[in-house]
């Protein structure tokens, strides 16, 4: 096509560029304003950008900024969900220009973030100095993954000698099929969320916790799942790109499902973290004490533990000494001297229904010794097989001071 359009004059070249990029199957063409779905990915894009943004502001965020911004940007000039014979020559450059943009962003977020996750991975279920399976397994995964999008990178910018051949059509120059790479991209990026979503789960259920426990944690780190979804849909839209000729309409749910996956690794990487961060943070204590004194005030407790509770502390309050305690909030512990507490154990039949079954007193005295009396002490800790033979303490050292 290059060479050809090259030969034509400037009024050919410019009514073909005026002209439709792809011959209609049923003869219609609207250039004008073509039917597309522009409001759908300008929604997708600002809910995965909002997302994204919520859960982490500084990782990789350079990257996501920019495959953002080029979604924009193809929306703004060409739009998406177009069908190819409906928007002119001249704004095909653009398309593949933004696809180009993309398909480099992404391999470049994939590399990272994965990396990321593996190697948070190995720091969450590795003991320090361990080599195991599950070791072995993350760095595995994790050089292939470096190794492959690199090369994706190297590879996706010299499919085309001139460079700008990649986009632009009408320059003459030598070009591959880049359309595959997108397919073996997304089979291997299908593979390796499978693996890393398998992975925790197999430690995770080897842990010696309760049954409740693992799923809570289980669910957490199952996450994953959401980046299986969109990998297999971005292999279907991949194929799809491949096979069919109409580029522009068939590549815009590709670089969808590619957003879509890049925030589901941004949740992978930070959701983990989230419980703990909200367990410690000052809103949920305040929030926690607010719940409890409405819960009591109500005189409805709302689940079994909190109806334990309940029976504990009313043991307790009627079991103790008013002046032996002092009660505490769950935000304040105070600094000064407080009296002992008198130690209250319940009936061994009850034990399952309080949290306290046994106490530990601990006694701290403080004596005032000469000199003379503490030097013997330690004198007799330092030396007792001396003592052990009759020799008195005060000749023996001063025969050690004699020496």
């Amino acid at each position: 096509m290059a060479d050809s359009f090259s030969s034509l004059s400037p009024e050919q070249q410019q009514a073909l560029l005026s002209g439709p990029a792809l011959v209609s199957p049923n003869g219609q063409y609207n250039l004008v304003n073509p039917s597309n779905l522009n409001t759908t990915g300008i929604v997708a894009v600002s809910l995965a950008f909002f997302v994204t943004t919520l859960f982490i502001l500084v990782r990789f965020y350079g990257i996501f900024v920019g495959t953002s911004y080029s979604v924009y940007r193809l929306i703004t000039n060409v739009g998406i969900f177009v069908h190819q014979w409906d928007i002119q020559l001249e704004d095909l450059s653009e398309f593949l220009y933004v696809i180009h943009l993309c398909a480099n962003l992404y391999s470049a977020h994939i590399l990272v973030s994965k990396a990321a996750i593996l190697l948070e991975w190995i720091h969450i279920f590795v003991p320090t100095g361990t080599r195991n399976a599950f070791y072995w397994a993350c760095q595995c995964l994790l050089w292939v993954n470096v190794l492959f999008y690199a090369s994706t990178i190297i590879v996706a910018n010299l499919v085309c000698v001139p460079f700008e051949a990649i986009w632009d059509k009408t320059i003459p120059g030598k070009c591959i099929d880049g359309k595959v790479i997108e397919v073996v991209s997304a089979a291997l990026n299908l593979t390796s969320d499978l693996i890393i979503l398998i992975l925790p789960q197999r430690v995770i259920w080897t842990l010696q916790m309760r049954r409740q426990k693992k799923i809570g944690v289980s669910v957490i780190f199952a996450i994953g799942l959401l980046a299986i979804t969109a990998a297999a849909f971005r292999l279907q839209s991949a194929t799809q790109y491949y096979v069919s000729e109409d580029a522009t309409y068939v590549a815009s749910a590709l670089i969808l499902w590619s957003i879509v996956e890049m925030t589901s690794l941004f949740l992978i990487l930070s959701v983990p973290a989230v419980p703990k961060a909200l367990h410690s943070s000052r809103l949920y204590t305040a929030l926690k004490s607010s719940f409890d004194i409405w819960s009591k005030k109500e005189g409805k407790p709302l689940t079994h533990e909190s109806t334990k509770h309940q029976q504990f502390l009313e043991h307790r309050d009627g079991n103790r000494n008013k002046s032996d305690y002092n009660e505490l909030g769950d935000t304040e512990i105070p600094l000064d001297d407080q009296p002992y507490a008198v130690r209250v154990t319940p009936d061994q039949s009850t034990d399952s229904l309080y949290g306290i079954v046994r106490t530990s007193e601990i006694t701290h005295r403080t004596e005032n010794m000469s000199a003379k009396i503490m030097r013997d002490q330690q004198f007799r800790r330092t030396h007792p097989w001396a003592l052990g033979n009759g020799i008195s303490d005060t000749s023996l050292r001063r025969g050690v001071g004699n020496h």
